[in-house]
């Protein structure tokens, strides 16, 4: 039996982190990109005058996907819901 997305949307938030004075970051997080028929997210880190900003925008696609989708679809939506808890660490050197 086919699955269906009833609506389309996009959010994109972003977020700031101050590093403090005297510690340092310790390498920047890649950037993520995962996209797919029913939907997009993408994350981009931007490391600049001691702060760390963290931009992502998801989206989906209204449709009806063919059954054999779905676990394709569970797939993406866990694979996103990992990417929303970023770590970065700090460093005092």
């Amino acid at each position: 039996m086919p699955f269906q997305i009833n609506t389309a949307g996009q959010v994109t938030d972003s977020f700031v982190i101050d590093i403090p004075q005297g510690l340092n970051l310790k390498g920047k997080p890649q950037p993520v990109s995962l996209n797919h028929a029913f939907g997009n997210y993408k994350r981009d880190v931007e490391v600049s005058n001691g702060r760390v900003v963290v931009t992502r925008t998801y989206a989906t696609h209204q449709g009806v996907y063919p059954p054999d989708m779905y676990n394709k679809y569970v797939n993406w939506l866990e694979m996103v819901q990992n990417d929303a808890v970023l770590s970065v660490m700090l460093s005092a050197d």
